[in-house]
């Protein structure tokens, strides 16, 4: 029998704009939080294998590598409500003066029916090391500064693609997007006031700079941050917690892993609608102890996605079905 069994009315099964909206921003917010968990310890290894379930990549680094000579490559998966919403993988490259970020997502099931939404961002600038004895026990620690993030983004209704350089502590956002004329994008461009784009990384730098901060803490130094992120469109910080240990129970598997709470707080480009569900929104990061500090797990707090990471690979991660 070909066709449906029933009629099948299109339009009551189509989310309105303003719920597309909604869990469009829910979800891209939470991937920040991806930008912000993974955070190795310098001088650490992958030798002793990852925690079980994750598939150990073929050529791990020595425990001599430092933060200015890596390259990581991790593929996840993402859940919401028990359901498959997404695939991502993420490659951080250390090449000693320099760092280059890349990272790509793909919708999966019925979010992808919804939402169609493929994101592919890229980040990368200088790596600078600080003078012996910025650390807590002397030793010097990688700082990242930004030159270029790229990202491009399409959904069920839009295709863009934003631009951010960075030179003089300043952040110059270039805006383009399918359908609009010059100045509807020039707007965008001009919703961040300069005075919010001054000292400030794009996520996956941000990421690159809690990879410092991870460093210093389990040395000895502070438990907390708080960074200054620009997107292209939007200001934020990022607001970071070291809980120390923890025992978890991942994919029916037990894990002792460390715990890190990272909260949003908008501050300039948003929606009001937006704002409200930015702020404060928090998010649990599960980092094993291995050594590596990989992040296991990224768990929103309350009603949002759970992203479980499911392969090191010993190169870029091929997206499942990309």
């Amino acid at each position: 029998m070909k066709g449906p069994l029933l009629p099948l009315d299109r339009k009551a099964y189509t989310l309105q704009p303003m719920t597309v909206r909604f869990l469009s921003t829910r979800f891209v917010l939470a991937l920040l939080a991806v930008f912000a968990g993974y955070v190795p310890s310098p001088g650490l290894s992958l030798a002793a294998g990852p925690p079980p379930g994750v598939v150990k990549p073929q050529s791990p680094p020595s425990a001599a590598t430092s933060i200015t000579n890596r390259e990581t490559h991790l593929r996840f998966e993402a859940y919401w409500g028990g359901f498959h919403t997404a695939d991502f993988v993420l490659s951080l490259r250390n090449g000693g003066k320099a760092y280059n970020n890349t990272f790509r997502l793909e919708t999966r099931g019925l979010a992808d029916l919804f939402l169609r939404l493929k994101i592919i961002a890229r980040s990368r600038g200088e790596a600078i090391l600080d003078p012996p004895g910025d650390g807590p026990t002397g030793d010097e620690i990688g700082a990242y500064a930004p030159t270029l993030y790229e990202l491009d983004y399409t959904n069920r209704r839009r295709e863009r693609s934003v631009r951010v350089a960075f030179g003089n502590g300043h952040a110059r956002p270039t805006i383009r997007t399918k359908g609009a004329t010059a100045e509807e994008d020039r707007e965008k461009e001009k919703k961040v006031a300069e005075k919010y784009r001054t000292g400030v990384m794009d996520p996956l730098t941000a990421l690159a700079e809690i990879f410092r901060r991870a460093g210093a803490h389990l040395k000895g130094g502070p438990a907390s941050f708080r960074l200054a992120v620009y997107d292209g469109r939007r200001r934020f910080d990022l607001v970071g917690e070291f809980r120390g240990r923890t025992r978890r129970t991942i994919l029916r598997r037990g894990y002792d892993l460390y715990h890190v709470r990272v909260r949003a707080r908008p501050i300039a480009g948003f929606k009001d609608s937006h704002k409200e569900l930015w702020n404060d929104q928090a998010y649990d990061i599960y980092l094993s102890t291995d050594g590596a500090l990989l992040p296991i797990q990224i768990m929103s707090i309350g009603n949002g996605p759970v992203m479980n990471l499911r392969e090191v690979c010993p190169g870029p991660c091929r997206l499942e079905g990309g």
